[in-house]
């Protein structure tokens, strides 16, 4: 939303690694501290992220791996990804990027670089949202458009069929809409749409939730 900071999640085992990159990072965002691979993805299952700073190594999951499983994920695959490491092997970098994340930041990286890395990333997701805004979106409404809604449907129907997990749909209509046009004519009617919309948009509480 329009004013609101950006949500930055840091993914480290090491608590005192995390913190510094946390204390850079919160004068201009959000940030959250998770301290493992599998944290990491349960907290982009339940909020809101723009950008993860991820370690290489930790125990159990290593970051190839969670960056791996964000991108296999149709709703995390699009957050951008930086790794941080203390390793300079050009193996480690190339592979991360090869795995999908967009930059390889070497431990201790100076608070100037890390900052300007966060923003270029950032305004980058924003231009990319703003783009699939209006191919994906329904210009009357804000919404997503039903091409989109197929889609979407589509991949959800199947991850609910082989993983048994319920799929809720809810399909709502306005009543006597025609006559409210009608008797207010189309230009009211079209704002009507637009606040069910944002009213409709406005009621989703969880990130894998969409209006359509």
């Amino acid at each position: 939303m329009i004013g609101e900071k950006e949500q930055i999640l840091v993914v480290d085992d090491s608590l005192f690694n995390a913190n510094i990159l946390a204390e850079i990072l919160k004068k201009e965002y959000v940030v959250s501290i998770e301290k493992s691979g599998k944290d990491c993805l349960a907290h982009v299952g339940r909020h809101a992220v723009d950008l993860i700073f991820l370690d290489v190594v930790m125990p159990g999951m290593d970051g190839y791996e969670v960056c791996r499983r964000l991108k296999q994920n149709s709703l995390t695959r699009d957050i951008p990804v930086i790794f941080v490491s203390a390793s300079e092997e050009i193996e480690n970098q190339t592979k991360g990027l090869e795995l999908g994340a967009l930059d390889y930041l070497v431990r201790p990286a100076p608070p100037a670089v890390v900052l300007a890395k966060a923003k270029n990333y950032l305004a980058l997701k924003k231009q990319r949202e703003m783009l699939e805004k209006y191919s994906f979106r329904d210009e009357l409404t804000g919404i997503f458009n039903r091409r989109y809604l197929m889609e979407y449907l589509s991949e959800k129907w199947n991850d609910a069929f082989f993983q048994k997990i319920p799929l809720a749909i809810l399909f709502i209509d306005v009543d006597y809409f025609k006559k409210y046009n009608d008797i207010y004519g189309h230009v009211v009617g079209d704002q009507c749409l637009r606040k069910l919309g944002r009213l409709l948009d406005g009621a989703l509480e969880r990130p894998s939730d969409i209006t359509a």
